[in-house]
């Protein structure tokens, strides 16, 4: 069966954000017609088990997979540090040869990646080992990881939810994050080979008081981009601009 004109927009949200922080875009995305869904990181909420990036990884992995095996073409939308795993994941997707072509993509009724989206995200260079504890200092003061392991953020409201007027509102969406895994050091990229799977694009916060604007700017330099007015998490405080910024990014795939 050949993909549907219109991809399926798989959303994986960033560390500490849930499925609910994505419901307000997901049900915006499905009225104006787009089959879509939300995903959160393995490494969000108690677990069990201690997460690690490779669960990131599978996570995001068979979300993605599980859209094409059914036929249907992805957009992949990374929200913040789901950015690191969601490009691993597409390198596995491309290593394990789970992927058609972009010139193969709904000629013999597989399906493909489409486009992949970074909301306020980011991905570091092959070789770079990330370490959660090199973000504890002066330049992140809200940023601090318990004896326990798990990262905290001090005020969440001013560093994702800045662009929500109303107090009130904006701690109900507070409430909702969940606590975070610190991943310890050495979480990094076996290839740059994510780049070549899809057309990318980064949709960057002009108010991102988590990921600072400028960084945004040099990580994404080249890029195709797009420079939206709002939060860290502009998701939740205005789904309608951000569901239409999908769109109009799907219709250059």
């Amino acid at each position: 069966m050949h993909a549907a004109s219109n991809p399926s927009v798989v959303a994986i949200t960033g560390s500490w954000h849930t499925t609910a922080h994505a419901a307000p875009l997901i049900s915006t995305l499905k009225a104006k017609g787009y089959s879509a869904q939300a995903h959160q990181l393995a490494s969000v909420g108690l677990k069990e088990r201690r997460p690690t990036f490779a669960d990131d990884v599978e996570a995001i992995f068979a979300a993605v997979y599980s859209e094409l095996v059914a036929g249907r073409d992805v957009t992949l939308l990374l929200h913040s540090y789901a950015g690191m795993p969601g490009a691993e994941a597409i390198n596995r997707l491309l290593a394990e040869k789970r992927l058609a072509s972009q010139a193969e993509g709904g000629r013999d009724g597989r399906a493909r990646l489409a486009r992949v989206i970074f909301l306020a995200a980011y991905v570091f260079p092959i070789g770079f080992i990330m370490d959660a504890a090199m973000m504890v200092g002066p330049e992140n003061p809200n940023f601090t990881i318990d004896s326990d392991g798990m990262t905290c953020m001090a005020n969440p409201r001013h560093t994702f939810f800045n662009d929500i007027a109303s107090d009130d509102e904006a701690q109900q969406w507070v409430d909702k994050l969940e606590p975070g895994y610190c991943l310890g050091k050495g979480p990094v990229l076996s290839s740059d080979d994510w780049k070549t799977a899809a057309p990318v694009t980064a949709v960057l916060m002009k108010q991102d008081n988590a990921v600072p604007p400028a960084r945004q700017e040099a990580i994404w330099q080249g890029h195709d981009s797009v420079w939206l007015e709002g939060s860290h998490t502009p998701y939740v405080s205005q789904p309608e601009k951000v569901a239409n910024v999908i769109i109009e990014v799907i219709g250059k795939s």
